[in-house]
């Protein structure tokens, strides 16, 4: 399976045109596995998006732009601007001049920071399906030149294409996981990479139940590192997120990461977690 098929799907909540769209949307050659390094610390069996990036062609981005009404949240990966009054009140902040996580922190300490929040969650009430379930998770930095942004605190390492499990769920319940919202709040665009597949429809192209293997008993770790390893061409997508916008995905439903190669500056971001459904 080497090219790209119909799946996980780009909402775009904007007023750009599909030519436009189109350019904020890149593809790999496929996934490979990285080996660790004592500049880059990578855990083991970590996959990063493999080879240069390339422009879809109008095949692949029909295959991945859609259109509204969105009823499969659980299946889309939308991109929404921020409303203005809401971004103003992290100027107050100054991540500018943020250099480092200890930066960060004490930004995350201030009263500054806590208007900020109250700002953005009481935005996204208005689209949450259960306002009493939004997380913020906070402000967070990311250097430079990294092929994986996600951490290990644990295992000092970069974990690579991953899935979220915040929620846990089974996989005939994965549908039903929490989304989540991050707000790119650096100077530059900032990129999410996604492989376009659910994992129900992983689970399928793996064959786990003709192999015997239950729903109910899949390794989520070890099915995603699979996916990779059996179908190593098959592309990653990248989406830039500019400035001011957020991206809302089903994180807990693809395998996905953030990519700060070849940016110039910090990527700086909020993250917060819900059942989020744009119209």
């Amino acid at each position: 399976m080497d090219s790209l098929r119909h799946g996980v799907v780009l909402y775009f909540l904007s007023e750009e045109s599909s030519t436009a769209r189109a350019k904020r949307i890149l593809l790999s050659e496929g996934t490979e596995q990285i080996q660790s390094s004592a500049a880059t610390p990578f855990c083991p069996d970590s996959f990063i998006p493999k080879g240069a990036w390339r422009e879809p062609s109008a095949n692949e981005v029909d295959e991945l732009l859609t259109d509204p009404p969105i009823t499969e949240w659980n299946r889309t990966v939308a991109i929404v601007a921020v409303p203005k009054a809401v971004l103003n009140t992290f100027e107050a902040l100054q991540l500018g001049s943020v250099t480092s996580w200890a930066d960060i922190q004490e930004r995350r300490r201030t009263d500054e920071y806590s208007i900020a929040v109250e700002a953005i969650t009481s935005y996204l009430r208005t689209y949450a399906t259960d306002s009493s379930g939004i997380v913020v998770s906070g402000l967070v930095i990311n250097q430079i030149g990294l092929p994986s942004v996600t951490f290990d605190q644990q295992n000092n390492c970069f974990i690579g294409m991953h899935l979220d499990s915040w929620d846990a769920l089974p996989l005939d319940q994965r549908h039903r996981s929490s989304n989540r919202f991050v707000l790119n709040l650096g100077s530059e665009p900032r990129s999410l990479v996604f492989i376009n597949q659910d994992l129900e429809t992983i689970y399928a192209l793996l064959r786990y139940r003709e192999r015997g293997v239950l729903a109910s008993e899949v390794d989520y770790n070890g099915m995603v590192r699979e996916f990779m390893s059996t179908f190593p061409r098959y592309p990653v997508v990248r989406v830039l997120v500019a400035p001011g916008e957020a991206y809302i995905a089903p994180t807990e439903n693809i395998i996905h990461d953030g990519y700060t190669v070849g940016r110039s500056s910090l990527d700086i971001h909020l993250t917060v977690r819900g059942h989020f459904r744009f119209p």
